[in-house]
């Protein structure tokens, strides 16, 4: 640490008790696992490399890349994925102790540039009303769109794992808390009883501490007694955390961290899925209650809405097609009622509510008798009995937006709702009922945010956008000039004679397309063998693999046929090993007949025409 800060230390100490906690964790997960040489090996290079650093040590530093240089294979794969972890463990610790800090100062009450908070003091002190700022959001559109990263090496699974040590290392500061908090509260009780029985010495302070030290001497069972105890609840709890973390720590080790293959579309799909469900579907409906709880309880419309690229972007990506946008927009449809029925199975647990207390409007009544329980024991219970026909309408929905099944099924005949608004209808009326019943305040924890939610993400989950390359608009333009007898040949026009072509165009009041006119220069540029191409491929695909995803491999595989590359490089993959699993593991009949190890493209093309 830096002179300038030797006097925030303390501020610092926590960050730097988590590191060495992890540090220690890590070091022992190796010695455990790679045996006690590779251990002494790691710690040496991370000895001699802070005496490199930080004390400017030329003999450390040369013994240093001595021992570097002579290090094995083994050895170096060993020592660099040692020093990978506690990089990423030490980021994690960062990461803690920056929401550590963020929650001091707002206990403390000042406020951070760039929170909500700073931001309704600058417009506030600019006299813009809440009223202004809630009607201001009625008519906004914010839009945060995920882009594809093809190039994303890290794997899904060390990103699950290290989420687990970061919600261990929040636990851990929520555990010191509530041990602080027993601690004053125990302290607070002592000078009370001391202030109360009157045996604090002549001379001594009123002051919690030394009150505290007066009642010391009182027998078992004081409330210093009761502190003590929660001390020793204290150990046991960080023993317990220090044993979870040290799980994750050894998952991690026994992880591999990188990628074998390139991400196929499918694969970023299901990525950018994962923040949804981490993120996003939690925190919206929180963001918005935050925002409303600023403005006074004022109602916010639903202006921030998801989209993303993922599964819609073919702008120089031939992978990408109209089977992608169908799996694009299926799992992001199953994922949003996957979410809505946890929270609607939650809802029918803890919406107990019966009649015998008190009774519901009519529209409540409905909406329970639309749900067909039969069950003796839910008859007084309208909350429940409605909910369980709603949960089986959104299965039904699943299935026919998402293809999907869920776990329970329950065996009735329930429509799928036509649309999110008519679920969220179904949501209002609850809200109204229990809002009647004077019970609003079980409606603020869970419907509520999920009402929100429906709101912004519907059955959708987020818009998709679609990009193009420019060279496929051409083509499309060209030949509806063509065709409307505009202009013959677009393509061959100069950037100034194609401004001058398409201005005049947009000059006249009559569409472009012309009714039931042929269009045929994009269908050309489809070899005339895909599609038989495509129905070989399906008729030797793997029937215990999900049709839909093969169905979409199968589209991608014909496709990259006619490319001018390699089929495993027109396919993103690592090498022709990794296309050769690939048609193992979905095309097992054809692979079955083919020979491995040479030339895919050209072997499926024989193939082909051979049948």
């Amino acid at each position: 640490m830096h002179e300038a800060t030797t006097q925030d230390k303390p501020k610092y100490q926590p960050l730097i008790d988590d590191i060495r906690l992890l540090g220690r964790l890590l070091g022992e997960v190796i010695r455990e696992h790679e045996g006690e040489k590779a251990y002494a090996l790691t710690e040496e290079i991370r000895q001699l490399s802070v005496a490199a650093r930080h004390q400017d040590d030329q003999h450390a530093s040369e013994r240093l890349k001595a021992l570097l240089k002579g290090l094995t294979d083994q050895q170096a794969i060993s020592v660099i994925r040692a020093f990978t972890f506690f990089s990423h463990l030490a980021n994690l610790a960062e990461d803690q102790h920056y929401i550590r800090r963020r929650a001091v100062h707002e206990r403390a009450g000042s406020i951070n540039e760039g929170s909500l908070s700073h931001t309704w003091q600058r417009m506030y002190q600019a006299g813009i009303s809440r009223d202004e700022v809630a009607g201001m959001l009625a008519h906004a559109h914010l839009s945060p769109v995920l882009t594809a990263h093809p190039t994303e090496v890290q794997r899904q699974s060390i990103l699950d794992i290290e989420h687990s040590i970061a919600a261990l290392l929040a636990e851990r500061d929520a555990i010191r808390l509530a041990a602080l908090a027993a601690r004053a509260e125990s302290a607070a009780e002592a000078a009370q009883a001391a202030g109360t029985s009157g045996a604090a010495p002549a001379g001594s302070s009123s002051s919690t501490g030394e009150a505290a030290t007066t009642v010391a001497a009182r027998p078992a069972g004081s409330a210093l007694e009761e502190a003590a105890r929660v001390d020793h609840r204290l150990l046991r709890e960080l023993a317990t955390n220090e044993a979870r973390l040290r799980a994750h720590i050894t998952q991690l080790w026994h992880t591999r961290l990188l990628r074998f293959a390139k991400l196929t579309v499918a694969d970023e799909i299901e990525n950018s899925l994962s923040y949804y469900r981490a993120t996003f579907l939690p925190e919206i409906p929180r963001l918005y209650a935050d925002i409303e709880e600023a403005l006074e309880g004022r109602r916010v419309a639903p202006f921030l809405r998801m989209g993303q690229w993922i599964g819609g972007d073919r702008d120089g990506n031939p992978n990408v097609s109209a089977e992608t946008l169908s799996l694009a927009l299926q799992r992001q449809s199953d994922v949003v009622l996957q979410h809505y029925l946890a929270e609607v199975a939650h809802l029918q647990r803890e919406l107990s509510l019966s009649v015998m207390r008190s009774p519901v409007n009519e529209a409540m009544k409905a909406l329970a008798d639309r749900g067909n329980v039969t069950s003796a024991h839910r008859q007084d219970e309208p909350y429940r009995r409605a909910l369980a026909g709603m949960r089986a309408r959104l299965e039904a929905t699943q299935r026919v937006l998402a293809g999907g099944e869920t776990a329970a099924q329950q065996g009735m005949d329930f429509p799928p709702y036509a649309h999110a608004g008519v679920f969220l209808e179904d949501l209002r009326t609850i809200d109204h009922a229990l809002t009647a019943q004077h019970c609003e305040a079980i409606a603020q924890h869970r419907l509520r945010p999920l009402m929100r939610a429906v709101e912004v993400f519907g059955f959708h989950l987020a818009t998709v956008d679609l990009r193009q390359s420019s060279d496929q608009h051409e083509l499309v333009v060209a030949d509806l000039l063509s065709v409307a007898r505009i202009e013959p040949d677009y393509l061959a026009l100069d950037e100034a004679g194609r401004r001058e072509v398409l201005l005049r165009a947009l000059d006249e009041a009559r569409p472009l397309r012309v009714p039931d006119a042929q269009y045929q220069k994009l269908l050309r540029m489809c070899p005339p063998d895909f599609a038989a191409m495509l129905t070989l491929l399906l008729a030797n695909r793997n029937p215990e693999q999900p049709e839909r995803l093969t169905r979409w491999l199968a589209h991608a595989i014909a496709a990259a046929c006619y490319g001018e590359r390699e089929l495993w490089e027109d396919l993103d993959l690592g090498g022709r090993d990794d296309l050769g699993q690939l048609l193992q593991q979905y095309f097992p009949p054809l692979h079955a007949r083919l020979r491995h190890g040479h030339n895919w493209k050209q072997v499926l093309l024989t193939e082909f025409h051979a049948t």
